[in-house]
């Protein structure tokens, strides 16, 4: 009997000792999931539970398009089939290969177009000695604006520049990037007044790229544009920016063939490292998924502001009405800097956010070939808002 009570008696003990592990792990696991769901919630909602708001054109956002310029080295025709080469610089640094920049704020916005380029330059041909023109070509794809001045400057020979559309798309681009570089932010630090920086800033960039067209080859294309034009066009319009073989017949067959079949799996050694692995091969979709994640933005953010008057759209456009009258319509020289997107008053506080943005987006002096001359680079290089 004593001894049937006592294996009674460790049975008991097994089972508690089994039943509290079993609840302290239940624990750990439902702590993890709440923290899980409090790096992306705002109050007690999860993100996920938020209503989107779909991202749309600022009611003035015509004013901005329309100023945005670019320079295309093409051959075009007068009136008395003259043919005239519009003057876009193209400088080779010395003992480089052609330099390529590909300039967009840090974000997804440029992913399917550095894979088209890549492909372009795989597949055709230079215009004096018919090789292909990736040997003679090096792609730099950058967040770093280019210094003030001309090709001996900042190091580039022609420069692609891609437009967010609506412009709003590239400010919560640029802020999801930036969370997503840093282990202690999460979306419920985003506030309306760094949504507010982060589209000054997306003007202020392309103000600045304004000025370098004026004399640097460049090709301006907006993401949405890309991502619905016409394949044959973009392969055309490419092939004149690139100075490609005007005679080669079979460029598009052989781009359109290899951009609907390269995908992740096709950075291999046929492809000579100028084609890297993308995640999906749609432009289309990858351009719908930074529209949700920026409506999942867009709808946080309603939630913090929903006792606004005006709504959030309007606060928006003011900022863009104020930042086209700042920079003249994007003309003003210097542009305003990236560092004083704060509010009125108040332009030099900013966000640990937005701070990093600036830095991303400020021209990088030691980068190769790249000279700053003109002050007002290197203060934005160095982060000082303040001096001109």
């Amino acid at each position: 009997m004593a001894f049937e009570a006592l294996f009674r008696g460790i049975i008991i003990l097994l089972f508690l000792c089994v039943a509290v592990n079993f609840m302290n792990a239940t624990e750990l696991i439902n702590q993890h999931e709440l923290h899980m769901v409090a790096k992306e919630s705002i109050g007690n909602i999860a993100v996920k539970a938020m209503k989107s708001i779909v991202i749309e054109p600022l009611e003035h956002e015509k004013m901005f398009t329309e100023t945005l310029k670019d320079c295309m080295p093409s051959i075009e025709e007068d009136g008395n089939n003259n043919k005239n080469k519009k003057e876009c610089m193209t400088f080779i640094p010395e003992g480089s290969k052609e330099r390529i920049a590909v300039l967009t704020p840090p974000g997804k916005m440029n992913e399917s177009l550095l894979k088209f380029i890549r492909i372009m330059l795989m597949k055709g041909k230079k215009d004096n000695d018919g090789e292909f023109a990736a040997a003679q070509v090096e792609v730099i794809p950058t967040t770093n604006m280019v210094p003030y001045g001309y090709g001996k400057t900042h190091g580039y020979t022609r420069i692609i520049r891609i437009v967010p559309q609506p412009l709003l798309l590239g400010a919560t681009d640029t802020l999801r990037a930036a969370l997503q570089s840093s282990s202690s932010l999460s979306m419920n630090d985003i506030t309306l007044n760094d949504l507010k920086a982060a589209l000054r800033q997306q003007i202020r960039y392309h103000c600045r790229l304004n000025h370098v067209a004026a004399h640097t080859a460049m090709w301006t294309i907006g993401v949405e544009d890309f991502a619905e034009v016409e394949r044959l066009w973009l392969v055309e319009t490419a092939r004149g920016f690139f100075g490609l073989d005007s005679d080669q017949e079979d460029l598009f067959v052989e781009v359109n063939a290899e951009y609907e079949s390269a995908g992740a799996d096709d950075d291999d050694e046929s492809n000579h490292g100028v084609v890297e692995g993308e995640d999906d091969d749609d432009s289309l979709t990858k351009l719908s998924q930074i529209n949700a994640e920026g409506s999942r933005v867009m709808g946080l953010l309603q939630m913090k502001v929903k006792n606004a008057t005006n709504g959030i759209f309007k606060i928006l456009d003011d900022v863009l009405l104020d930042e086209m009258r700042l920079s003249k319509n994007l003309t003003a020289w210097p542009c305003e800097s990236f560092w004083t997107v704060g509010e009125p008053g108040k332009r030099l506080e900013i966000s640990s956010i937005i701070s990093s943005i600036s830095k991303a987006m400020s021209p990088n002096c030691t980068a190769p070939y790249t000279s700053c001359f003109v002050k007002k680079d290197k203060c934005e290089g160095r982060g000082d808002g303040k001096c001109k």
